[in-house]
């Protein structure tokens, strides 16, 4: 399984060079079921993963399965950011706290990873 496949698209904004080397698998396990997931696949970045996979060489059929974009169990809260970076921090942690106290996971989109991890480890 290929997670996040829309990585190895070079053009995009996730892109991951060791992801664009994962069409190895195919070459070196031709018969082995391969799955390439994301959230994110237009048309073509679907077909660039399939190319760059190798996913639907030497006769092997690939399927496409697609799900809707707006799925229902999924909560999207925007809200004014403060200008300290702890009171930021201090607001998220209540939002969480009073929202969601029981909730084991989330998602809190960031710039970079190295900011992910700093919220990580100061939430």
């Amino acid at each position: 399984m290929i997670d996040e496949a829309h990585c190895a698209i070079q053009w995009g904004h996730d892109f991951r060079p060791d992801y664009a080397k994962l069409g190895i698998l195919r070459i070196h396990f031709p018969t082995i079921p391969l799955i390439a997931l994301t959230a994110t696949a237009s048309t073509k970045v679907r077909d660039d993963c399939c190319r760059i996979l190798n996913l639907g060489k030497n006769g092997r059929k690939t399927q496409f399965f697609r799900g809707k974009s707006n799925r229902p169990n999924l909560n999207y809260s925007i809200v004014d950011k403060p200008d300290c970076k702890k009171t930021c921090l201090q607001q998220m942690a209540d939002y969480i706290k009073s929202n969601y106290p029981n909730t084991p996971s989330g998602i809190i989109y960031t710039f970079s990873r190295k900011e992910a991890d700093d919220i990580a480890e100061k939430l």
